[in-house]
């Protein structure tokens, strides 16, 4: 799998963002091979998420070279500035049925051994997390050059901090340095 990041800074009227991409750009990428999910989070103080999520590397590479026109076309009021843009391949992933309201994103630079991180987590923090109250989804991302993301989405805010709090111990013992942390409410979730 392989998942493409966008962060926008200094928007403005995110609701509004988020209605204008659901009902425009959603249904196009869902015309596009291997479109799994796209999900908007509303980061607050003017920064915005956007994740969209392929069975491969194809489907984005296609939605790349769509997404600016798109966005000039239907966004460029309410956007002030180009997003940041990351992608990488989907190392863990899993999803619940149910809805997530609260999605952390948490960065880490510096991992020299990614492969056996991504055994870790998936063997001692995965299961932990799927046992807590609320708990949506969680998934690992390489970036590249020693840089992963890790996603995790639970039904609501509260709930979320309070997985953190139980997993933190865990995780800072498999990852380098504190991460850069980001945590927001879902706007949309859209599936394929």
């Amino acid at each position: 799998m392989h998942l493409v990041q966008r962060l926008y800074r200094d928007v403005l009227l995110p609701e509004e963002i988020n209605r204008r991409v659901v009902t425009a750009a959603v249904p196009a990428m869902r015309t596009l091979p291997g479109f799994m999910a796209y999900t908007m989070v509303d980061f607050r103080g003017g920064v915005l998420g956007s994740y969209t999520l392929f069975a491969d590397r194809t489907g984005a590479d296609r939605m790349a070279a769509a997404v600016p026109a798109l966005v000039r076309g239907t966004l460029s009021d309410l956007m002030q500035q180009p997003p940041e843009v990351r992608a990488g391949e989907v190392l863990l992933h899993h999803r619940g049925a149910g809805r997530a309201d609260a999605m952390a994103v948490r960065r880490h630079a510096g991992c020299t051994e990614v492969p056996e991180l991504a055994r870790r987590i998936d063997s001692l923090v995965l299961p932990r997390l799927a046992t807590l109250a609320g708990f949506q989804g969680h998934a690992l991302v390489d970036e590249g050059q020693g840089q992963v993301a890790l996603f995790t989405l639970f039904a609501t805010r509260a709930e979320l901090e309070a997985a953190h709090a139980q997993v933190a111990p865990d995780l800072a013992a498999l990852l380098p340095g504190a991460p850069e942390t980001m945590v927001g409410r879902v706007l949309s979730d859209n599936r394929a």
